[in-house]
């Protein structure tokens, strides 16, 4: 190491090492100072000779040595009374004792949350360092003490479904625990000490950490034959524990050197140093290069721009002229956010953006996450009863008293109702502003949501799932538009759309575990009214947190909705994805209905839509009219490639979901809440994805990693269509179930920043607008064309009785093999098409 070399009297070596870690020249100003900051320490050292014992223990020095021991050991000990060694060690012996599950299945189901336990031990490679210590231990630990806490409650009562929760939150448990504790306590102790005192340190914290598992794995049997499944509650409430003590004494390592960690304790006398927020934040490589160069520039006090530049080390002419204007207009309120004067769009992705001048407003830490958050959230409410309609359905028709002419309204209405409203909605946004547009849809999408819980006739419902269409069209496009309004391109917009990302999948598969939950318990209405719930609360802070627009904006007038809006365009496509999904709804419950001339008049008069609408956008152009969607767009391929990727995309992942559903309920014969627990690594995986690409996707290649992922989720139907009903659902099904959200979690995020770059600043919520309605357009197409494939199929099987398993599972792996087919497609697509993608999510400068 550097600190090695010269401390050794190699410091020309030390030297080297630095420049290539900083990845700048060895006599740049920045390798200098971390050069003398490093000898001038060694130099202390070498004075005050070799740490004893004593002072390991104690906190007389300027240094607080036993301060940072007992901080260091924290993690250590963290570890241990987490309580997973307490499950690890006696994980066999509770699921055969306390669960019922013979000795061999015991250890298989054993085996296998090791591996996963191996699996999840590597994500946080990517994104502990942008995190943090003390963020990555807080959320490990609440989802700890929650997944304890639910452990407890089945063991306490061991039915069958209750067994099934236990294991399904044992394995949760353990992702939450080497996601988060696990990385920070054998890093942290290190970090945290001084140098002198650091192996003695270590070995002390170290001697902590066993010694604790010592006490945990000793007093576990005592627990258990004591006081049962309560023994649980006792870790839920340690690791819950967790989390003040992290938040008041934790310090943030993150990327800070040694010596700068040194310097935190010799200003800071208190024990809380948690409360002092310098203490506490995140130091990244672009806050570190944007303090220096401010500090430049503001200590120069001159215009000359090349010195400035050559001193900060950027070169170019970009970052001189950036340095001139933060010299007269000074700098940003908070580090890392900018003014852009001006925006142009340089990546090859979106050559055909022109932004406009915009001036983004500075926002708090909190206001931004609580704006992400709350965009985020009316999706996962939209996406989410989508699911409790999937899992929900049977009881909802038994108990509405639905027909089987109507069974599949409920779901497909959304879809036809959103499908024609999307563009109208997004085009209206842009001009009379997305906040009020979005806060209206939230409110009205709360009210149909209840209204769907409280509906006690099949038509009622039909209906208000109609207007929920309407009024998810208002919430969706607006959410886009409003964090790309709100954030300027960089991490914090590539982050609020991973949260957007992240909602759809998400939602969707915990609907359907709700759903499959709430109708085998409490009943299938408490599903929609949490879903109200979580709406209304959604709505309440997007009133108080989302911005109410620029200054810059023109105020609204009648004029510009009647002569700014493309009216005729917004009615050809609306007419056209209106009268497809409408003729694929109606064909998807029953086959037949494709063959009556009304449906063969819709669908004719739609393909008709097509080229119509092409022709209108052409004369738009040319007469320099607004255009909806203008026709130059298209020739941009990638952005091409994108909207038939994720409409693709769209339809394997809700076709597979919906067909794993009843494979798992009509095949293997399982109840509707066990169907909904084979879809817990569907959720927990595309979670991890989803917040995976925020940390990688402006570091790796944008084509690799989603040709990669793209590839991985193609497995999911191949898995299913060759399963065996009859093999444990370790075999293929979890696999199928783990690897079916890989594309589609990584190309929301990429296809949100192609598209909303591909459109001025004016117009993102129309930008919105299509992004959802291709997802949106996907899934109804692809529903319908496997439901005509299943029936198809299990109708010409040879079976006389076409509702038996055997029957079913025919026309089930026909759409397992069609969704291979159509994964096969978007890949090959994505291999031609998205080969000049660049980088997407960078900060624009």
């Amino acid at each position: 190491t550097p600190r090695w070399l010269a401390e050794n009297g190699r410091t020309e070596e030390a030297r080297q090492i630095l420049a290539r870690l900083e990845d700048k020249p060895v006599d740049h100003l920045d390798v200098d100072n971390q050069l003398n900051e490093i000898c001038e320490v060694i130099a202390i050292e070498q004075e005050a000779g070799d740490a004893t014992w004593g002072e390991v223990f104690t906190n007389s020095t300027k240094s607080r040595n036993l301060h940072r021991v007992i901080l260091g050991m924290g993690p250590y000990m963290m570890n241990q009374w987490s309580g997973i060694n307490a499950l690890c060690y006696y994980l066999a012996y509770i699921l055969e004792n306390y669960l019922g599950y013979s000795p061999s299945m015991a250890l298989i189901l054993a085996s296998v949350a090791f591996t996963q336990y191996a699996i999840f031990s590597w994500p946080p490679y990517f994104y502990i360092d942008r995190l943090g210590r003390r963020w990555t231990v807080i959320l490990s630990a609440i989802g700890c003490a929650a997944c304890m806490a639910i452990i407890a409650g089945a063991l306490v009562n061991p039915t069958h479904t209750n067994s099934i929760v236990a294991v399904a939150f044992m394995f949760l448990f353990m992702d939450c625990f080497t996601l988060g504790i696990l990385p920070v306590s054998w890093s942290y102790s290190a970090e945290i000490q001084p140098l002198r005192v650091r192996n003695k340190a270590t070995a002390v914290g170290v001697f902590g950490h066993w010694m604790s598992n010592f006490v945990v794995v000793m007093v576990t049997p005592i627990g258990l034959s004591n006081i049962g499944g309560n023994y649980f509650w006792v870790w839920a409430i340690v690791n819950a524990s967790f989390v003040p003590l992290t938040w008041f004494f934790g310090v943030e390592t993150s990327g800070r050197s040694l010596e700068k960690i040194d310097h935190m304790f010799f200003d800071e006398p208190r024990v809380c140093m948690g409360l002092n927020k310098n203490h506490t934040r995140v130091i990244n490589k672009e806050m570190y290069d944007e303090e220096r160069r401010l500090s430049i520039a503001r200590d120069e006090k001159k215009m000359d721009v090349e010195q400035i530049s050559v001193k900060a080390g950027y070169m170019s002419s970009q970052r001189q002229q950036e340095v001139v204007e933060l010299e007269i207009v000074g700098p940003p309120a908070k580090t890392g956010d900018y003014v852009a004067s001006t925006t142009a769009l340089t990546d090859t992705s979106t050559p055909l953006a022109v932004q406009d001048n915009i001036q983004y407003e500075d926002l708090s830490t909190l206001r931004a996450t609580i704006i992400s958050t709350s965009v985020a959230g009316i999706t996962l409410v939209s996406s989410m009863t989508t699911g409790l309609i999937a899992t929900g359905l049977p009881d909802m028709a038994s108990n509405l008293h639905i027909s089987n002419a109507l069974i599949l309204w409920p779901a497909s209405i959304f879809g036809l109702t959103g499908g024609c409203t999307f563009i109208p909605a997004g085009a209206v946004a842009d001009v009379v502003g997305s906040r009020p547009v979005h806060l209206f849809g939230c409110l009205f999408l709360g009210l149909c949501v209840l209204a769907c819980g409280l509906a006690n006739r099949g038509p009622q419902l039909i209906i208000i799932r109609g207007l929920q269409g309407v009024a998810a069209s208002c919430c969706l496009p607006t959410a886009i538009s409003i964090l790309t309004q709100t954030f300027p391109p960089g991490r914090r917009r590539t982050r609020g759309l991973v949260l957007q990302g992240a909602a759809q999948p998400l939602g969707y598969s915990a609907g359907l575990f709700l759903g499959g939950l709430f109708a085998d318990t409490i009943g299938w209405r408490w599903g929609w009214y949490i879903s109200a719930i979580i709406c209304v609360s959604v709505f309440l802070a997007g009133l108080w947190a989302i911005p109410h627009g620029r200054k810059s904006q023109s105020p609204f007038s009648w004029r510009q909705i009647i002569l700014g809006i493309d009216w005729i365009g917004a009615l050809l496509a609306s007419a056209c994805l209106g009268l497809i999904s409408y003729v694929l709804a109606v064909t998807a419950s029953n086959t037949s209905n494709i063959h009556k001339p009304e449906n063969i008049a819709l669908l004719s008069f739609a393909i008709v839509l097509i080229p119509a609408f092409a022709l209108w956008m052409q004369r738009q152009e040319r007469k320099g009219n607004p255009a909806l969607i203008p026709n130059t767009v298209w020739r941009n391929h990638v952005f091409t490639s994108i909207c038939a990727m994720m409409f693709l995309v769209s339809a394997v992942l809700n076709t597979g979901e919906y067909f794993f559903s009843l494979f798992f309920q009509k095949v293997q014969n399982l109840s509707a809440l066990q169907a909904s627990l084979r879809y817990l690594p569907n959720v927990v995986v595309g979670t991890l994805i989803s917040f995976g690409t925020d940390a990688v996707l402006h570091k790796w290649s944008t084509y690799r990693y989603l040709m990669i992922m793209s590839i991985i989720s193609a497995i999911a139907p191949l898995l299913m269509s060759l399963m065996n009903p009859h093999w444990p659902y370790w075999y293929m099904a979890f696999w199928a179930m783990a690897f079916l959200p890989f594309a589609n979690d990584v190309l929301f995020i990429v296809a949100a920043l192609v598209i909303t770059d591909s459109f001025p600043d004016s117009r993102q919520a129309l930008a919105g607008s299509i992004l959802n309605t291709i997802y949106q357009f996907g899934s109804a197409v692809g529903l319908a064309i496997m439901a005509v494939i299943s029936s198809t199929v299990t109708d010409s099987s040879g079976y006389a009785d076409k509702d038996i398993p055997a029957a079913l599972l025919e026309g089930y792996k026909a759409t397992f093999w069609t969704c291979l087919g159509f994964a096969i497609l978007y890949c090959m697509i994505g291999a031609v098409g998205l080969r000049a993608i660049g980088k997407v999510g960078l900060k624009q400068e």
